[in-house]
């Protein structure tokens, strides 16, 4: 296996390092529920929040196989269940860490690599060394069938600590007390879309401004300018979609 591990690794689950930006993350979804003109609903977000994106609907027979630690998901069952939240389609957690055989563990849980399958990294990418994203990507190429379909975040600038001074950074920074370019890891990053194109894959890259404006939704003022080292989705859709 490739080594996954990354700075800031001291605490574990949702109480700090990394796990705390799965907190903000739910905290901007549940801002983001509540505004008039908003593009996603996640009406559960704001209970994570207390306690430390929900769908409009799944095909019929759909399966979600979700990857992560042990007290991750212990965490989410735990907020979830105190407010009685009902599946909206078949959900299987994995406990697993990406340093261990996790794509050796899915077959055992039920997932069928020679079935179409959608596949989202969400807010991970950032805090992987390289070949830790490389084999990732390479993984799931390799699990993947004709008319499949894979998102992630990326981030492409060569030199992130340049927004560092910034006045929105500083002022994230001493909003949320955490000093996120401390959990990234900083080296330069693979192209992972190119590396799918290579392979027959179909791929887009949008940064999150391309889909406000393609929903219509309100952007403050600047606020593009001002967002430097913002994440961009990549999208890419297995051969045969």
């Amino acid at each position: 296996m490739v080594e996954t591990a990354h700075r800031n690794t001291g605490v574990e689950g949702v109480a700090g390092g990394v796990g705390v930006t799965a907190l903000l993350v739910a905290a901007a979804r549940a801002i983001e529920t509540h505004r008039p003109d908003s593009l996603a609903q996640d009406v559960f977000a704001e209970h994570f929040v207390l306690a430390a994106p929900a769908s409009k609907g799944w095909p019929a027979g759909c399966v979600v196989f979700e990857i992560d630690r042990e007290e991750v998901l212990a965490f989410k069952h735990q907020v979830l269940d105190g407010v009685a939240a009902v599946p909206k389609a078949a959900r299987v957690p994995v406990p697993m860490d990406l340093r261990d055989d996790w794509a050796g563990a899915l077959p055992g849980a039920g997932f069928d690599p020679a079935a179409p399958s959608v596949w989202l990294i969400e807010g991970l990418l950032f805090y992987l060394p390289p070949a830790a994203e490389t084999y990732l990507v390479d993984t799931v190429d390799r699990l993947t069938a004709d008319g499949s379909a894979l998102a992630f975040e990326a981030k492409l600038e060569k030199d992130l600590l340049v927004y560092r001074d910034s006045a929105l950074y500083t002022a994230t920074r001493e909003q949320i007390g955490i000093d996120l370019l401390d959990l990234f890891d900083l080296s330069p990053r693979p192209d992972s879309a190119g590396r799918l194109a290579e392979r027959g894959w179909s791929t887009a890259v949008h940064t999150p401004f391309d889909f406000t404006r393609l929903h219509g939704a309100r952007t403050a003022a600047g606020a593009e300018r001002r967002a430097g080292g913002q994440p961009v989705g990549v999208r890419g859709q297995a051969p045969g979609s």
